[in-house]
């Protein structure tokens, strides 16, 4: 065994040596790196939208294609025109708000149609037949013609909450898009629908309308800029809090500034490979650069401290290079491949992001490595050798020490007391796991305050919100639609479901069809209902398109085989969301039985979707980790029992804080999914820097005691001063404008905290209990 430790130790003290002699051909390999990854990320691009989510062929993108080829792009923009200060539209805001729709036809692109209450369509019978119409066209000039035509636009149902609110305060303006799919040089075409949009809304033209914006576009329009900001904010602040931390533990110029560009480098060489992979951006990837830092960070310490170790020893410089590298090189290694392996389990999630984040930084944590390795002795390698002083890290005895050496005697002269602590929490813990929901609202990530989140609480509160579930009706056979018996059964599905508590608006062709047969009786209410014969329902929808009707392409395919309906609710939590679903669903099973097929879609039914594969994918990158990891240190350890000990301390923060979570009421979103692997795939760092330096003490011919008072000694000052870089590393997510990121950064502090604590308590109490090595080596 101690040859094994030899051999190891040398091919890392001979690669220090390697470094060390070539070290101005190494740095200027290093600065040839660095500047071919930052030419590439002038290719990265953001792209914030619901449809990333999913990875290809899933349930939800299959259906969204099956759509989008019936009925077009499922995709749409509305803005919200709110009142002026006395509740009034004045006809000056509204031939404005008009002039805003010509300008948004002709300067956006992708724009297919433009719809408001000015030329909405209003069927009316003439005594030349069927009038369809513009509602409010021209504008009328006075007030008291604009307050009656608003109160007119009350009467007809499918105005209500779709196009004017019942406060009349808000009204709405729908923007129907072109499949992207037709500029296929266009990178982010949400994004080049939604730039020229708000650059309009903010133009002086319009400055005195107070519109507000919402749809897929402007979602994903908006998350690009809080994820750009954010991004930034957290990159500099946690290069700060790390330049703090280093000021406080380093020694000299050099332990802290090295230390920070041995991470800051693999940040760049990171966000430069990701356009050459062929991805995008998201706002998960904002937390790419702190998460490379924090993880990066703890090998380039663990280096630097042995190699502080041996020249207080009294060797010289490139010896203690070359001694610090051969000691911590194994560690370093085995970090790096568990890091990556935890990260890498993002890759059995069915969530696209997650397998990407997954990659990156996997990448980047070898790049770390790889930047420890080249820039640690490169660097400390000038300067004098040193003086021999005869010190050592055993006569420091500073406060870190004496801190050290007190819990070493705690957990040796205490074993089965902390045990029974720590069982006690895990059962806490455990209870809490039960409370954990899971949410993949993206609505519900923006802090409240922020001024695009409280735009879209104010368009719920007064207009019916804007997430949509899409039902696409199939009833197998060319003009299927086109029956008395079949639209009263719409209408009956249509009814119901917009009776349903949480529902705002419902539209369907049924719509068209009751107004069609209202206008030919005078607009009286009590004929706006589905005619008794087909013939009449084919009649009325052939007057509707002869009359200049144009909507039917949105409700009707070409053949009339499928329709479509729309279901409108606020902007509720999955769960709510998932009650609607299923409610519809059994509706529509119940009236048409086997007559149709259907199918639901919609940016509701992918938040519904999103959160069952949330769920599934937290369970199974969990698992994975865990797995991957455990044959990893069982390898390591070469002792199934310390294996497995060594398997607790990374385990137990995850369940501590998941159940924190749960005990609180909060529950794990989008960005938290990601939360279990990574603290496995992080904390294991410190378990094996811990662990590796025990076993190689205990098999040099320590006893138990003794090998763990070395181990806290040597090794347990850069695991306090890591843990310390991880958790206020982290703390900046906090300042976020993102509820997800906010929590991460809490959580991501408590649980490594525990994981430290675990690993200088609980593992030692548990060794000493145990003795997983047997008998003390000879």
């Amino acid at each position: 065994m101690k040859l094994n430790y030899i051999k190891i130790s040398e091919w890392f003290s001979g690669l220090a040596g390697l470094v060390v002699r070539f070290r101005w051909f190494v740095l200027a390999a290093v600065v040839f790196i660095t500047l071919l990854f930052v030419s590439g990320m002038k290719n990265l691009t953001f792209d914030n939208s619901s449809d990333i989510w999913f990875v290809e062929g899933d349930e939800s993108v299959v259906i969204m294609e099956q759509f989008e080829e019936a009925f077009g792009n499922d995709e749409f923009l509305s803005l919200f025109l709110k009142a002026d200060a006395n509740g009034r539209f004045t006809p000056e805001m509204l031939r404005k708000y008009q002039d805003l729709m010509y300008e948004i036809e002709t300067e956006v692109p992708y724009v297919k149609k433009v719809t408001w209450l000015g030329n909405v369509e209003w069927i009316e019978s003439t005594s030349e037949g069927l009038d369809v119409g513009g509602f409010m066209d021209p504008i009328p000039d006075s007030q008291d013609r604009i307050n009656a035509f608003l109160d007119m636009a009350l009467t007809e149902p499918s105005y209500v909450n779709a196009f004017l609110n019942r406060g009349k305060n808000l009204l709405a303006m729908h923007i129907e898009l072109y499949h992207y799919g037709l500029d296929s040089e266009d990178r982010n075409p949400r994004y080049s629908v939604a730039e020229p949009l708000y650059q309009l809304l903010e133009s002086d033209r319009y400055a005195d309308l107070d519109i507000l914006a919402a749809g897929g576009p402007a979602m994903s329009y908006k998350y690009d800029k809080l994820v750009a900001q954010d991004g930034k904010k957290f990159f500099m602040m946690t290069v700060i809090v790390m330049f703090a931390l280093l000021a406080w533990v380093g020694r000299g110029f050099r332990g802290v500034i090295l230390p920070l560009v041995v991470v800051v480098l693999p940040v760049f060489w990171t966000m430069g490979a990701i356009p050459l992979m062929g991805f995008k951006v998201n706002f998960l990837t904002m937390a790419l650069p702190t998460i490379l830092i924090c993880v990066g960070i703890a090998d380039s310490m663990h280096y630097i401290s042995a190699f502080h170790d041996y020249t207080d020893s009294g060797f010289g410089r490139r010896e203690s290079l070359k001694r610090g590298l051969g000691i911590t090189g194994r560690a370093i290694l085995l970090t790096t491949i568990t890091t990556m392996v935890g990260f890498l389990s993002f890759l059995t999630t069915h969530v696209q992001p997650f397998r990407e984040m997954g990659l990156y930084v996997a990448l980047g944590v070898f790049f770390a490595m790889v930047a420890t390795v080249m820039l640690v002795p490169s660097i400390f390698s000038f300067g004098r050798e040193g003086i021999v002083t005869g010190g050592g890290t055993e006569h420091r005895n500073d406060i870190f020490d004496k801190i050290l050496y007190r819990i070493f005697k705690i957990t040796t002269g205490h074993p089965w007391k902390i045990v029974v602590v720590f069982v006690f929490l895990v059962g806490m813990s455990v209870y809490g796991l039960t409370l954990v929901k899971v949410e993949s609202n993206t609505m519900k990530l923006i802090k409240q305050g922020n001024p695009f989140r409280d735009s879209l609480d104010y368009i719920d509160a007064n207009m019916g919100g804007v997430l949509s579930l899409e039902f696409m009706l199939d009833t197998g056979r060319d003009n299927g639609i086109k029956t008395s018996d079949f639209m009263k059964k719409l209408d009956r599905f249509h009814m119901d479901v917009e009776s349903y508590g949480d529902v705002t608006k419902v539209s369907s062709i049924t719509s068209v069809i009751k107004k069609m047969r209202k206008a030919l009786h005078n607009n009286n209410m009590d004929y706006y209902e589905i005619p008794g014969a087909d013939s009449a329902v084919s009649q009325y929808l052939f007057m509707y398109e002869t009359s200049g009707g144009d909507e039917m392409d949105k409700m009707v395919t070409f053949l009339s085989d499928k329709a479509r309906v729309t279901v409108k609710t606020k902007s509720l939590s999955t769960y709510e969301l998932k009650k609607i679903k299923e409610y519809a669903e059994m509706r529509a099973e119940e009236i048409f039985g086997d007559e149709v097929s259907v199918l639901t879609s919609g940016s509701m039914y992918r938040y519904i979707r999103l959160n069952d594969i949330l769920g599934e994918g937290q369970r199974n990158s969990f698992i994975a980790a865990m797995i991957a990891v455990g044959i990893i240190m069982l390898l390591l350890m070469r002792s199934p029992l310390l294996g497995i000990i060594s398997l607790v301390p990374n385990v137990f923060p995850v369940m501590i804080s998941l159940g924190l979570l749960g005990l609180a009421g909060a529950y794990v979103d989008v960005i938290l999914m990601s939360f279990a692997p990574v603290i496995i795939g992080v904390a294991v760092d410190d378990t094996i820097h811990f662990f590796t330096r025990f076993k190689r003490e205990f098999d040099m011919g320590s006893g138990y005691e003794d090998a763990l008072k070395k181990t806290y000694m040597t090794v347990g000052r850069p695991i306090v001063f890591s843990t310390m870089v991880l958790a206020l590393g982290f703390a900046p997510f906090m300042l976020s404008q993102l509820t997800g990121y906010v929590k991460n950064g809490f959580m991501m502090g408590w649980a490594f905290s525990w994981a430290l604590i675990a690993d200088f308590f609980l593992a030692p109490a548990l060794i000493m209990i145990l003795k997983p090595m047997g008998k003390k080596r000879r």
